[in-house]
């Protein structure tokens, strides 16, 4: 058995007794559209050498004409360079068209009203598709007074070479189930294993979502599956692409405001520890590996990178996350408190 199977014991262990090191976030400096709060990038996804950055509102950036929004993306070289340089220069990301129906007026013809795109992943392999496919999540919220609550969905298209445009379909569509009541919570993490696209849900604490599951869609089929999925406290907001062994990261956050997910009672904590800035103020940010075992989506036996919060860097929403070849990990917030890309290296 490989050393990543074993899972995350949900008993309370004996935690270290000084607390565990804690991991600074390099920040890298946008400019442009991109790094704006309003951009609200809410995933992260390689395709090829560039890195995807998916805004939430994507129809805000329809700048190209005939385009019905946009998306940014960073070369990995720059990004590198970036990182090895003493003295970096800023990165603008660049824009990539989208193309097809109007979003906002294809999404509410779904008798629901877009909220966002909350997640991306891209598919090249030749024997799922003939051409280079995109999937994404979107979250929407009912306008049936009688029954207001939160709608998610898998949509798709086709990317052009070189990735000069993406082409979305939007007529076509998955629904995924909501697992829970709680207002603007959804899918927002996708990953590809064995020839399944898997979706999982943003909250899955045994307080809020006792049997939490995530929806595995079959690349050739479409058929829809189910997979078990330990319980997680707090919010996962992306997923890294699985490693040979299964293994994912996924950023682990949990805001002060959101008191129903708050809890006394956090395996992570009670087995590694819990870091001198994670006690300190009220929030949460790490980020946790995961395993699919082709059955089930469980959590390693391996502590979680706490990165570290300042007075003035606690409240970072991080929603998305990245490998970065064996360096580390990419991570970007979204709109709180602004557009933020850091680095985070493996080791901590």
């Amino acid at each position: 058995m490989l050393l990543s199977t074993t899972v995350l014991a949900q008993e309370a262990t004996q935690a270290p007794a000084a607390p565990p090191a804690e991991t600074p976030v390099r920040f890298i400096e946008l400019v442009g559209p991109a790094a704006e709060s309003s951009a609200e990038i809410s995933s992260l996804a390689w395709y090829g050498d560039y890195l995807v950055l998916l805004t939430e509102n994507s129809f805000l950036y329809n700048q190209i004409e005939d385009s019905s929004g946009g998306v940014f993306a960073l070369e990995k070289g720059d990004i590198l360079e970036y990182l090895d340089a003493e003295n970096p220069e800023p990165l603008e990301p660049l824009a990539v068209p989208i193309f097809g129906p109007d979003i906002e007026d294809a999404v509410n013809g779904f008798e629901v009203t877009f909220d966002g795109f909350e997640a991306i992943k891209f598919v090249d392999d030749p024997s799922v598709f003939a051409d280079d496919k995109v999937f994404l999540t979107i979250e929407a919220e009912t306008v049936d007074e009688n029954d207001p609550s939160m709608r998610a969905y898998v949509v798709w298209g086709t990317v052009e070479p070189d990735l000069a445009g993406i082409h979305l379909r939007l007529e076509d569509r998955i629904a995924l189930p909501r697992q829970t009541d709680f207002g603007n919570m959804s899918y927002e993490s996708l990953l590809v294993a064995d020839n399944r696209l898997i979706a999982l849900y943003e909250i899955n604490g045994a307080g809020v979502n006792a049997a939490p599951l995530a929806y595995a869609i079959d690349l050739q089929s479409g058929e829809v599956t189910t997979i078990p999925l330990q319980n997680i406290e707090y919010r996962i907001t992306d997923a890294t692409d699985p490693d040979a062994s299964g293994v994912f990261w996924m950023p682990n956050y949990f805001f002060e405001g959101e008191d129903f997910l708050a809890t006394d009672n956090d395996p992570i904590f009670a087995q590694f520890g819990e870091g001198a800035s994670q006690a300190a103020f009220a929030g949460v940010e790490r980020l946790i590996a995961l395993q699919y075992t082709g059955d089930q989506i469980v959590l390693v036996n391996q502590p979680p990178i706490q990165l570290q919060m300042t007075e003035e860097s606690q409240g970072r929403n991080w929603e998305g996350i990245a490998r970065l070849d064996d360096r580390g990990f990419l991570i970007v917030t979204d709109r709180f408190p602004q557009t933020l890309l850091g680095f985070v290296p493996a080791g901590g």
